[in-house]
């Protein structure tokens, strides 16, 4: 079962992601779809993705926990300085049966921290990657939402940049 899911352009910066038990064997934090041409994605941002006690304790019964899967081809997400929980498979990416090769997705990884943050085991496909400082800021509320001119009106917090 996926956590946040659909095709929109999002960031989601400072956010407390509790993961809980849900249906099946697989609890999946994103699941993504856009279209070739789109600038769509999801960017999870300075946020905490941690695991509720239940979940934890389900994981060596055969429960994996996943960053994300594609809904189809050309799914991003960009997760950018978060805190990974421990019960992260070491994989971190995931697919649905009709995506099993997942050489068109976009999947990135930048500073992250924690015991889920290691990448050393990440699925090999073609789309995901660690990035640098320089196409993580192409990921900023600045520069993928243009929210410098918008989102200061809406009154809530909110950092531009890294």
């Amino acid at each position: 079962m996926d956590t946040i899911f659909g095709d929109s352009t999002a960031v989601f910066q400072n956010c407390n992601i509790f993961l809980r038990k849900q249906v099946g064997n697989e609890v999946v934090v994103t699941g993504q779809k856009r279209s070739r041409d789109d600038n769509t994605g999801f960017v999870i941002q300075n946020s905490r993705v941690t695991l509720t006690d239940e979940l934890r304790s389900s994981l060596p019964r055969g429960v994996k926990v996943f960053l994300g899967r594609p809904w189809g081809k050309y799914s991003r997400t960009v997760y950018i300085r978060t805190y990974l929980a421990q019960g992260i498979n070491p994989q971190g990416w995931t697919y649905m049966d009709e995506m099993k090769d997942g050489n068109f997705v976009d999947y990135a990884e930048f500073e992250n921290t924690g015991p889920g943050a290691n990448t050393a085991d990440r699925i090999k496909w073609r789309g995901v990657k660690n990035i640098n400082r320089n196409e993580a800021s192409k990921f900023t509320v600045r520069n993928f939402l243009q929210g410098g001119s918008w989102i200061a009106s809406a009154g809530i917090p909110y950092s531009l940049d890294l």
